[in-house]
């Protein structure tokens, strides 16, 4: 090949390199334009539990909404400039409402704001009721406001990270209660003053107890009785609490509601500490235990409440002061339950702290049923089983623990029911008992029921079982108030918040019901803690043994330097001064061999992390590099070697 025929070979290949990239270059913007017009919105989630991906219950919601919804993100960009934590958050949070928006077919529609200090915004912000956070001299806005064509209008204060396994539920619980124009209505069927009632000892009418107060600030509650012997149709949810005296007829109502879908909260309890007739501790509880009638629906439902039988747990035990004067008494029946014992992935209970109960039951399964408990509430494994006469009168908590062994079963004391279930009555409906012999002859054949009879659950039974009632009582979990006339409750537990989550949760939508907890944002390394632990364990395990064998060491050199006083001088022989000198070159010498294995403990606990940035910093995108240079010293060489066949051409 000629000199110019090279020349020109060389600028052919320089035309095409820069055709090349030219070509590369608009296809580069080409694509990322049809990917903003025809794949926008497409996304790809391969994170654990689908954590980025909305779920089925809240497309569900926002596709069936009947008008349309204004959501504003309120997000004060400049002034969360150096949390870079923060503007993470705010980015996730935008992602979640866009997904929202792109679901809803346009019924959402998303404005994101910025309100910058002394601007119209952040006096919008502040008057919808957003909180804000001073910051650096100025105030952070991080909220969302919901508004509908009816001008009704709900808030987030403010997105708080630390509780984002809830964020989704918070934004469809929103969506949820704005798209929908009335109150729900939840039933309450109990044997106890829970909505206020005759109080036998001051003879004047009790207040209602502080847990239906707060749920009369999002539902409408009816009450319902024990005679009705039905249960309406028009209900949100049902609330029953340790019930008395229901009539057959009520057990079967109750029964068929609950596999009809209807979504129901229990509340029974062995010991109701309400009950006692009158309110009193000196006063024997009822030998009749309300509500163990229910137990006839919970061994159909696939489960049972030991009604004769009283949880006791050393692991949660609180200490009461039972005199003026007296120490504290360990009370074995008288739980504080910490997060340790609440389940942490269920939306009920994900953000609660701490519950107080007392005398509570146990929830067993039982076998060869289709239905599936999840534990929400767990004692410890140390807990047994208390037969409930030894609550009958007790003026002293501490003969709880005279014969009593610690177990190994962790009990559950408050649980969701979920999947299929049958009836109890499968003859149907039961029939009323007849008053006279007219009566009898009326009702020879079985009254028909109201509607069709179901043996079984047409969707699934949606239920919230708890094995105590003193949950809900004022005394375990709020402190009353005096103050100008007004009685402030103060929480110092989280027993009221358990009940209004359940119920808010269980009074609105199947949507809503079927949200759970989306697991942890925060994804540690599980496989470096484990050899983290691992390395620890060695390495303290030996840390351990030479501490030992410095105590020993101390001791004997302690012991020989004492027995060598005299007249409180020191008189030591000469093999007794070798062993003391031996002795303490061996002190020095542990004590060096300590400090190095703890030492040793950070260090190899370092290396750790240094190989893994190292793999993740130097050894992957070297292998990319490599790859890439092999893939085009390959192609060059093809080049060549077609060029090379050019030549002996």
């Amino acid at each position: 090949m000629t000199p110019k025929t090279q020349h020109q070979a060389r600028a052919t290949r320089q035309w095409f390199s820069a055709t090349g990239l030219a070509i590369l270059a608009v296809g580069f913007i080409a694509f990322a334009v049809l990917n903003n017009l025809v794949l926008r919105g497409a996304r790809l989630d391969l994170s654990e539990s689908r954590l980025y991906t909305l779920s089925e219950g809240s497309k569900r919601l926002v596709r069936e909404l009947k008008e349309p919804l204004n959501l504003y993100l309120y997000f004060s960009d400049s002034a969360s400039k150096d949390i870079p934590e923060l503007r993470g958050y705010a980015q996730r949070v935008r992602e979640l409402l866009q997904q929202y928006a792109e679901e809803s077919g346009g019924k959402l529609r998303l404005s994101v704001v910025d309100p910058q200090a002394f601007s119209e915004e952040e006096d919008r912000a502040a008057q919808a009721g957003l909180q804000a956070v001073p910051v650096g001299g100025t105030e952070l806005y991080f909220g969302l406001v919901g508004t509908s064509s009816t001008d009704a209008r709900d808030i987030i204060g403010f997105f708080q990270p630390d509780k984002e396994a809830s964020l989704e539920y918070e934004i469809s619980k929103l969506i949820h209660r704005l798209g929908t124009a009335r109150k729900p209505t939840i039933g309450v069927l109990s044997g106890l003053p829970i909505l206020g009632g005759w109080d036998m000892m001051t003879r004047q009418r009790s207040e209602p107890w502080v847990v239906t107060e707060q749920l009369r600030q999002f539902a409408n509650l009816r009450e319902l009785k024990a005679e009705d012997g039905q249960i309406p149709a028009d209900l949100d949810a049902l609330l029953v609490v340790q019930p008395k005296g229901l009539a057959p007829a009520m057990l079967y109502a109750l029964d068929q509601y609950v596999l009809g879908g209807g979504k129901t909260l229990v509340f029974v309890d062995p010991v109701a500490e309400q009950d006692r007739l009158p309110q009193s501790p000196q006063m024997p509880f009822p030998k009749t235990i309300a509500g163990q009638d229910l137990n006839t629906l919970f061994k159909a439902w696939g489960f049972s409440i030991a009604m004769d039988k009283v949880v006791a747990d050393p692991g949660h035990a609180l200490q009461i002061v039972a005199g003026p004067g007296q120490g504290p008494i360990t009370h074995l029946a008288l739980l504080g339950l910490g997060p340790q014992a609440i389940a942490r992935e269920d939306l009920i209970t994900a953000n609660l702290e701490s519950l107080n109960f007392a005398s509570t039951g146990a929830i067993l399964p039982l076998d060869g049923k289709s239905t599936v408990i999840e534990p929400l509430v767990t004692s410890s494994p140390s807990s047994a089983l208390l037969d409930r006469g030894r609550f009958d009168f007790l003026p002293d908590p501490s003969a709880l623990q005279q014969g009593f062994v610690p177990g190994t079963t962790a009990y559950v004391l408050a649980a969701r029911i979920g999947g299929k279930a049958k009836t109890a009555f499968p003859e149907g409906k039961p029939q009323a008992p007849a008053a006279n012999a007219l009566d009898a002859s009326l009702k020879a054949k079985p009254a028909p029921a109201a509607g069709p009879h179901l043996a079984e659950a047409t969707i699934g039974v949606n239920l919230l079982v708890v094995a105590d009632t003193d949950v809900l009582s004022d005394r375990l979990w709020v402190e009353k108030q005096q103050f100008f006339g007004q009685t402030l409750a103060n929480p110092f537990a989280d027993n009221g918040d358990f009940l209004a989550n359940a119920a808010e949760q269980f009074s609105g939508s199947e949507a809503l019901v079927s949200l759970r907890g989306r697991g942890r944002y925060s994804r540690p390394f599980e496989r470096v803690q484990a050899l983290k632990a691992q390395a620890e364990g060695q390495l303290l395990a030996h840390a351990e043994n030479l501490q030992k064998q410095l105590d020993d060491t101390e001791k004997k050199l302690n012991e020989l330097q004492q027995g060598g006083l005299k007249g409180g001088a020191v008189s030591l022989n000469a093999e007794q001064q070798r062993a003391v000198q031996e002795f303490a070159e061996q002190k020095a010498r542990i004590r060096k061999e300590l400090r190095e294995v703890r030492h040793q403990l950070d260090k190899d606990i370092d290396a750790l992390g240094n190989r893994l940035k190292l793999i993740n910093i130097v050894l992957v995108p070297s292998i990319l590099i490599l790859i890439a240079m092999g893939v085009a010293a390959a192609r060059r060489g093809r080049r060549q070697r077609r060029e090379g066949v050019g030549h002996a051409a």
